[in-house]
């Protein structure tokens, strides 16, 4: 039996299938990853671009380099599109085998692959947060887009300085909650609490079957989600071609593209 039909076997006889995604799903739809070779922080330190203090302080002492990261974020998350794994994963769904999507992921891609049931435990690029009432307000991607590509533009003429010169410089440029209270992206940085992790957790011990897609595992506790599975007994399917991080029943060492469709057509000729 091949790794494709293991995998889908494990799948078809399991009774509640859960998705956990990082990075290295979105690679291939080009979205660098953050640790590997090429990544995002070999070329934005991750002590500066990963944590909002480090951010805030780029953005004061170096607001060319700030505009540069920002308009590099925008080119590239907002151009992405679902590959085929991400596609795969939103047919399961729709097929009625996969319950949940949980994913590390900001790039909103599973959803626009068909999937409507997922936990986003690192936030999502278009969602918007109030610092003042933490109200949470729902963007479509175009108006993400809008508000990103003006702050990128007003950053270019910045000069740097203190905190209130920038207040005051970006209040045109700032998205504002109706409590009259700054909104800033909804994203978890570096030092920041995860969201729903709760909600992930409790996912995770109701699942008998948890594919893993493109995550080093490093990253906690949302990488606590693979392994409660495992310790309730049930099955993991890991996709990733760069290292196996869990103990994983089907290790599949192939990208999430070209895998995914292997696996999910087998799966329908299976139920067919």
């Amino acid at each position: 039996m091949d790794i494709y039909r293991k995998a889908a076997d494990i799948i078809l006889n399991s009774r509640y299938v859960i998705a956990f995604s990082g990075a290295g799903a979105s690679a291939e739809s080009g979205i660098p990853t953050f640790r590997d070779k090429g990544g995002l922080w070999e070329k934005y330190p991750v002590e500066l671009f990963g944590t909002p203090r480090g951010l805030l302080y780029v953005m004061l002492t170096e607001p060319g380099k700030f505009a540069e990261f920002i308009s590099s974020a925008i080119d590239t998350l907002f151009n992405a599109k679902p590959n085929p794994g991400h596609l795969g994963i939103g047919e399961l769904e729709k097929l009625g085998i996969l319950k949940y999507v949980i994913t590390q992921n900001i790039d909103g891609l599973h959803q626009e692959a068909g999937n409507r049931k997922v936990i986003e435990v690192h936030g999502s690029i278009t969602k918007l947060r109030c610092l003042a009432c933490h109200n949470i307000k729902e963007l479509s991607k175009k108006q993400a887009i809008d508000i990103a590509k003006r702050f990128s533009e007003r950053i270019k003429q910045f000069r740097g300085g203190e905190l209130e010169d920038a207040i005051s410089f970006f209040k045109d440029a700032i998205p504002y909650c109706e409590c009259g209270g700054i909104m800033r992206p909804d994203i978890v940085f570096f030092t920041e609490p995860v969201h729903n992790i709760n909600a992930a957790f409790e996912e995770a011990r109701k699942a008998d079957c948890c594919i893993v897609v493109g995550t080093s595992g490093v990253v906690y506790p949302a990488a606590y989600v693979p392994q409660i599975v495992k310790s309730k007994g049930g099955k993991i399917i890991e996709i990733n071609p760069n290292q196996n991080s869990f103990d994983s029943d089907v290790y599949i060492d192939e990208s999430f593209s070209q895998a995914m469709p292997k696996i999910l057509q087998i799966i329908k000729t299976a139920i067919q």
